[in-house]
């Protein structure tokens, strides 16, 4: 099912702009076109995509259906997951700009509940607590009971009555870390969080955006599900009932929103520019630079080009942004994507947003394909990259990158690895006749490949 939307802008765009203009914008227009039926004739996007350049929509266009009636549309809201963590950010970086919050500030402060009198706002930001997240909190609700963010807390203390690292040390992607900070910004403002992204989204345009109901029974509009896949028939992939924790995620947007959100950053209207300097800054762990930045973006050195991704159950969602150029893509969707689609997809809506053609699409391997990471731990030259370490330590795997943190790595199936941290895709091919392993390193910002040295 396809919406057809993009006919009347493309023709209105055609009209008002110069030959030149006219030509690039109608190649535009097929290259995504082309690049998004293909992927959703073959069950793998379902969604809505929009693309600006000096914050006119030069592309915009929708697929396949929001439930089992309804048609996803560009108005269709859905689970933006992490996405709400740059919300969230922007909330602290807000409270901060108004002197009632400082970063050093022990988050204990404001939330009395927190168990850990050592960690503070800059360790929530930059997920370097040492706090546990929320796999180990799994058993402890009530059955039907809708988790919140204070009970959160109570559940931090029972797991682990101190931190499992020493805050500000290592690295560890903590959702539950950023629900805390929506608690305190709660605490701090006197206003709920909904009513202060509602007000702080509302200003830039993005005013459909909201935090859902914890239980689907109470949903104030119809529900958009999540699917395996985006061919008709496909069996449902949803997000859970009784969910009533937010700041980390569970805030549901539009690509309307989105793309709302991300003309804001590349206009400077989130933050005035003496706090969006720092806002923007890398995040440290221990002495070593972060490639996520204090207001939860990747972001390129120049910090011009940032992003962030959201993905929850079948829900997988992007932003993104560059200031120098006046571009951004953003998307949502409600199909399960393979791993290896996911960087593809991501780096070749920005391709062509920039005026190229989208990349190949690459090899999807079996889904119950996972890495055997023991065998190809070591330490492998990518350039571009520069030298990156696996290991397995008593936490699992992990990824070192240079001088930079050490992140988890995850498997993902498909024979991918995922980090966190640095949003990285590993994949590897095998070597012939003894030779070694080649490791195949793929994010938004930079596709690599090196054999393995030791």
């Amino acid at each position: 099912m396809r919406l057809a939307i993009h006919g009347l802008i493309s023709v209105l765009l055609l009209v008002i702009g110069g030959c030149a203009d006219s030509s690039e914008t109608a190649t535009l227009h097929g290259r995504a076109d082309t690049l998004l039926e293909r992927m959703h004739e073959a069950g793998d996007f379902s969604g809505a995509v929009i693309i600006s350049r000096d914050g006119e929509i030069v592309y915009q266009g929708a697929f396949g259906a929001a439930d089992r009636t309804r048609p996803f549309t560009l108005d269709t809201a859905a689970d933006g997951a992490s996405l709400a963590k740059t919300v969230t950010a922007a909330l602290i970086w807000r409270l901060i700009d108004e002197g009632r919050i400082a970063l050093n500030d022990p988050v204990q402060a404001h939330v009395a509940e927190f168990p850990y009198a050592d960690v503070t706002i800059e360790h929530l930001l930059c997920h370097t607590s040492g706090a546990p997240d929320y796999d180990p909190f799994q058993p402890l609700p009530e059955a039907d009971a809708a988790t919140g963010n204070v009970a959160l807390q109570a559940f931090m203390r029972r797991i682990s009555p101190r931190p499992l690292r020493q805050p500000g040390a290592t690295f560890s992607y903590c959702n539950a870390c950023y629900d805390t900070l929506a608690l305190l910004a709660e605490r701090v403002a006197g206003a709920s969080y909904e009513d202060q992204i509602g007000r702080m989204l509302g200003g830039i345009g993005a005013g459909a955006a909201f935090v859902r109901p914890a239980r689907f029974a109470d949903w104030p509009q119809p529900r958009t599900l999540g699917f395996r896949s985006s061919l008709p028939g496909a069996d449902v992939f949803d997000v859970f009932d009784n969910e009533a924790i937010y700041g980390g995620s569970n805030v549901y947007f539009t690509a309307r929103d989105l793309h709302a959100w991300a003309g804001a950053w590349i206009d400077g209207r989130v933050h005035p520019e003496a706090v969006l300097n720092t806002a923007l800054a890398p995040a440290r762990v221990g002495g070593d630079v972060s490639a996520l930045n204090l207001s939860s973006w990747y972001c390129a050195p120049d910090r011009a080009r940032c992003y962030y991704t959201g993905h929850h159950q079948a829900f997988f969602n992007l932003v993104y942004w560059d200031s120098s150029r006046r571009i951004s893509v953003v998307f949502v969707s409600n199909n399960t994507m393979a791993p290896p689609l996911q960087p593809w997809l991501m780096r070749s809506l920005v391709a062509i947003a920039e005026g190229r053609e989208a990349e190949p699409r690459p090899h999807v391997p079996p889904e119950e394909m996972d890495v055997d990471v023991e065998a190809l731990a070591g330490r492998y030259l990518l350039p571009g990259i520069g030298d990156v370490q696996i290991s397995i330590d008593e936490a699992g795997p992990t990824i070192q990158a240079g001088q930079g943190p050490r992140y988890q790595l995850y498997q993902v199936g498909y024979g991918v690895l995922y980090t966190p941290g640095a949003d990285a895709y590993l994949s590897f091919v095998l070597g012939e006749n003894g030779s070694p392993p080649t490791l195949i390193w793929t994010s938004v910002f930079a596709v690599a490949e090196g054999r393995r040295l030791a």
